[in-house]
């Protein structure tokens, strides 16, 4: 559920409960998913996936690392693709592989792979790449909203973290430093040792 994700951010102290209630206000207000709300206020992807595998119970999938899988779309019909916010992602052996928004409609999903007769593996991603995946396969328009967010995420800064400055050098270590430096260098070179001329018998 939406309040379970938002109640996980509260505890890992990234959202205080006043943020945790305006973003499900947000969320009853926009529709879709609560990671879309949670990625529209500036939350990174990454972080988000990580969050929902770890309330969902099921493995996160980034979808941006994969190529829409054309040749499973038959699998799962556009408008249950639609209505669920799932998609195909492969077929290993009779084991059908699908890519979910959470929550994750499990029941809804069990009674497809009854249908199909095949065995889901749910995996749990994003929302939005979901949308992108079910607009390339069915070849649907992608929601407006879906659009600004993606070129939203293309803009938005890699968070790539600058690294730190060296510590500063501890002076007294490098006049010591320096001072020892300085006296080994006035130390007389002990001129190299000849070897013994050898004893005659």
């Amino acid at each position: 559920m939406p309040s379970r994700l938002a109640q996980h951010l509260v505890s890992r102290a990234l959202l205080t409960q006043e943020q945790a209630g305006e973003l499900l206000r947000q969320h009853q207000a926009q529709g879709g998913h609560l990671d879309s709300a949670l990625l529209e206020r500036g939350m990174g992807e990454e972080d988000v996936l990580a969050l929902m595998g770890e309330v969902s119970g099921f493995r996160p999938v980034n979808l941006v690392d994969f190529e829409p899988n054309l040749e499973v779309a038959s699998f799962i019909p556009p408008k249950i693709a639609e209505r669920l916010s799932v998609v195909p992602l492969s077929l290993d052996g009779n084991t059908l592989h699908v890519a979910c928004a959470y929550p994750v409609p499990k029941k809804e999903l069990d009674e497809v792979g009854f249908l199909l007769g095949k065995p889901l593996e749910l995996w749990v991603a994003i929302e939005l790449r979901v949308r992108e995946w079910i607009s390339t396969i069915y070849r649907q328009p992608l929601p407006q909203r879906f659009v600004q967010l993606g070129e939203a995420l293309v803009a938005r800064p890699s968070g790539a973290l600058t690294p730190p400055p060296p510590p500063p050098e501890d002076e007294a270590m490098v006049d010591m430093v320096e001072q020892l430096a300085r006296s080994v260098a006035q130390e007389p070179v002990a001129p190299e040792a000849r070897p013994a001329a050898p004893r005659e018998p």
